[in-house]
């Protein structure tokens, strides 16, 4: 792009209807010319939030070499500029982007922490997971979920013990993406309390009659994207489902819960069981088919007809 295209385009930048200001940044991003990564910086702090957008998605256009300048921006823009740098850092990556965003993890603004924290989970920097265990004692709900997000997709081994404090402290959402963490991280330090988690909530929980086995991956899926407003529906079966990836140190503690807890409890530990062991699931459901409770009685029977060889 010569010299006075891009003067043009940069000018337009402070245009004054949104759809002239709009077509100056996206052409910009596709340009990829350094000498646009400034003025689309100081893009972000555009009053149209459709105009932040673009420039979020101009400069990640821009890739590493927009690096230096956004870590300026988000050690020394206003709120919106560190909003948008945060974002941005994390979806570029690298060594300076990771180290940029750790030191963000500290910032006033909440939205730039748990933007901070949830771009670190996009670098895998396993470099990052003593900053983000200091940050679960963050005051904002968001930027802890944020924080807890990522040390499961880090499947930090270190972040175990706090992320049980989390489980046994809480009855929102941390404490269902603590339970998730959990899972993914798959140590068996977990289970004792991520079985109590199971009980209460079952405690709380309108059961679902029409709940179905191959439901449990699809409901925490539509969770883990966003789109629970209350955030904390159906716990039971996220605990299940980190039970499961836990594996097999959790066979035996959700056997042995079998015959003694109230239905609803029983009726997930089969689903659980079955998940981890077919051949323990099999036999768990063949007995709980006569069992006195009606859901109970429907998941055994579901497990039975999925599981039993006269089904081939």
């Amino acid at each position: 792009m010569n010299d006075l295209d891009m003067e043009h385009l940069i000018t337009n930048l402070q245009a004054p209807t949104v759809g002239e200001r709009m077509m100056a940044i996206q052409a910009l991003g596709k340009s990829r010319d350094a000498r646009a990564i400034q003025p689309l910086i100081t893009a972000l702090s555009d009053d149209a939030v459709m105009l932040r957008t673009a420039a979020v998605n101009a400069l990640t256009m821009m890739g590493e070499p927009a690096t230096n300048d956004l870590i300026t921006a988000l050690q020394e823009g206003d709120d919106l500029l560190r909003t948008g740098a945060a974002k941005i850092l994390g979806t570029i990556g690298g060594l300076k982007a990771s180290e940029a965003l750790q030191n963000a993890l500290r910032d006033s603004n909440s939205r730039v922490r748990a933007l901070a924290a949830e771009g670190l989970g996009a670098i895998a920097d396993a470099k990052s997971v003593d900053v983000l265990i200091e940050t679960l004692e963050d005051p904002d709900k968001q930027v802890v979920v944020r924080t807890v997000t990522t040390l499961g997709k880090l499947r930090a081994k270190q972040a175990v013990e706090p992320l049980i404090r989390l489980v046994k402290a809480h009855q929102d959402m941390i404490r269902h993406m603590a339970v998730w963490a959990l899972g993914e991280i798959g140590d068996a330090r977990a289970v004792p309390d991520i079985l109590l988690a199971l009980i209460e909530d079952c405690e709380t929980h309108t059961i679902d009659f029409g709940l179905e086995i191959n439901d449990l991956s699809s409901q925490h899926a539509h969770l883990m994207a966003g789109n629970d407003a209350s955030g904390d529906s159906n716990r039971p079966d996220v605990e299940i489902a980190a039970l499961v990836k836990i594996g097999q140190p959790a066979l035996l503690p959700l056997l042995n819960i079998l015959p003694k807890a109230k239905s609803s409890v029983r009726a997930y530990a089969l689903m659980g069981i079955a998940a981890i062991d077919p051949t323990e699931g099999l036999m768990a459901s063949t007995i709980a088919i006569e069992d006195t409770d009606r859901f109970v009685r429907h998941i055994a029977t579901q497990i039975y007809r999925r599981l039993s060889p006269q089904q081939d």
